[in-house]
């Protein structure tokens, strides 16, 4: 799985990178499908806006989340993209 982080108004220190990536990583468990995942993290004043597009075979998940602090966002967007990926499993595994 691949996993390209971007962000606009915000220089991305090794340290978000990595812990974006341990955190994204995570949904591998639940399908080996999933070829790429996009995060965006923006910046507008006070708030983190996080953004994850995941693409899998013939389906394309989105989540996204915000708060004040960064790393709460990343957070709450992993167990949103968890969930969806674990229902697409579910759905696709009874077939």
């Amino acid at each position: 799985m691949k996993i390209i982080i971007s962000g606009k108004h915000i220089d991305l220190t090794e340290a978000i990178k990595s812990y974006i990536n341990e955190k994204i990583s995570k949904i591998e468990k639940y399908e080996e499908e999933i070829s790429e995942v996009d995060v965006v993290i923006e910046v507008d004043k006070d708030v983190q806006k996080v953004t994850a597009t995941a693409y899998l075979a013939g389906k394309t998940l989105r989540a996204e989340d915000e708060n004040k602090d960064l790393y709460t966002a990343i957070d709450k967007l992993s167990d949103k993209l968890n969930t969806q990926v674990r229902k697409y499993k579910e759905i696709h595994s009874k077939h």
